[in-house]
């Protein structure tokens, strides 16, 4: 109490985060910031601020977001290695949910099917990939095997690349999930360019 911003952290007005204080001051509006604070020892924290004006001036609630941030990055780089692998083994993931009856697949996956990637498509989207050679026992395998018996997806079918369209074989995997009643969730698995 008493002492002033400049005074506790000094070289704050030149930070963005200071210029963000000022215009809600100014425009007396309230704004959430998210900054990252370098200390004088080198060490780097980051905050969440909701500032709020006052009548008298600023209320600032300040949050230590550190560790998020910290999970966040670990997150983007775990995202971009698993994307390069799969990239260099062309294999792409997929999971297929079967309460909706839709399926979302990976950058790779995208380009081996040639679809639009982190959209959902249909199960017929799926079918119309497949070669008009295998689709119809493909359908069967589909049906009698993994759905009826309840087991693992594991076959190779060719397909046709919907933007290119070249023809080629994969190698598709998949594993079934269950609700707690026993019926069908999810299946999640693999597609490889073989």
């Amino acid at each position: 109490l008493g002492r002033r911003m400049l005074d506790v952290f000094p070289g704050i007005e030149e930070t963005d985060m200071f210029k963000v204080f000022q215009r809600c001051m100014k425009s007396r509006l309230p704004e959430i910031l998210v900054y990252e604070f370098v200390f004088a020892d080198g060490s780097r924290q980051w905050f969440e601020y909701s500032i709020q004006p006052v009548a008298e001036g600023l209320f600032i609630l300040s949050i230590d977001i550190t560790e998020r941030k910290k999970a966040e990055q670990q997150l983007e780089e775990s995202e971009h290695f698993l994307n390069a692998s799969q990239r260099v083994s062309k294999i792409g993931s997929y999971v297929l949910d079967f309460g909706t009856g839709f399926w979302k697949c990976s950058t790779e996956l995208a380009d081996i099917f040639g679809v639009m990637p982190n959209q959902e498509h249909t199960v017929e989207e799926w079918l119309a990939l497949i070669h008009p050679d295998y689709r119809e026992s493909m359908e069967q395998y589909f049906e009698q095997e993994v759905i009826s018996k309840k087991k693992r997806f594991d076959i190779e079918y060719k397909i046709i690349n919907k933007r290119s369209p070249r023809e080629c074989w994969v190698h598709g995997i998949g594993d079934l999930e269950f609700h707690a009643d026993g019926r069908l969730s999810k299946m999640l698995g693999t597609v490889q360019d073989v």
